[in-house]
């Protein structure tokens, strides 16, 4: 149902210079401060494979699930605290399906081919609601099919998380509730 983006890695090791540099040093480091760390950021996610390596696997603190009335099922996902743009915020979780199988937790991770459900296994970030205008984005890692969900923007504490669940909505399953397309359908009812 949904396109992903598949996260391509950029290089950004430090250049030959900096490395002929580093290995005139006359300081001696000792070998867990050797490792080299991302020196370019990796917005809108982590692109390079130090970063990616870093990503945890936890969904980070200071996110809960709350309820909104005015949807027909209700929950939803937001932070208690800032989220800077970039910032990792939870991987999508939940049993791994090679068959299609409908459900409101089904994210497509592989179009055709790979299937996350939620409701299965699943985390915090299940809730996750969609919206046309998001504040969030999945990326899937290409060799772990790991779905991952980082910040599109910066969102302040006490908003709802969002991502965009496909660039179709004809293919959502179910009418559209987000800000923008609600507005559209008051503005058209003048």
């Amino acid at each position: 149902m949904t396109d992903r983006r598949e996260i391509i890695y950029i290089d950004c090791t430090s250049s030959e210079e900096e490395v002929s540099e580093e290995e005139g040093s006359e300081e001696e480091l000792d070998e867990d401060s050797q490792e080299k760390g991302c020196l370019n950021p990796c917005f809108p996610a982590f692109t390079c494979e130090w970063c990616m390596s870093h990503v945890p696997e936890v969904p980070r603190p200071n996110l809960e699930v709350f309820f909104r009335f005015e949807m027909e099922y209700g929950r939803s996902l937001k932070t208690t605290a800032l989220i800077e743009i970039g910032e990792y915020i939870a991987d999508y979780n939940g049993k791994r399906l090679l068959k299609y199988r409908g459900g409101p937790y089904v994210m497509e991770v592989i179009k055709g081919k790979m299937w996350i459900d939620g409701a299965l296994g699943g985390n915090i970030s299940c809730w996750i609601n969609h919206s046309c205008a998001p504040n969030c984005e999945v990326y899937v890692e290409p060799l772990t099919h790991r779905a991952m969900i980082f910040a599109l923007k910066q969102i302040e504490a006490e908003e709802e998380l969002t991502f965009r669940y496909s660039d179709d909505l004809y293919d959502l399953p179910f009418d559209c509730q987000c800000e923008v397309c609600v507005a559209d359908t008051a503005s058209e009812g003048d």
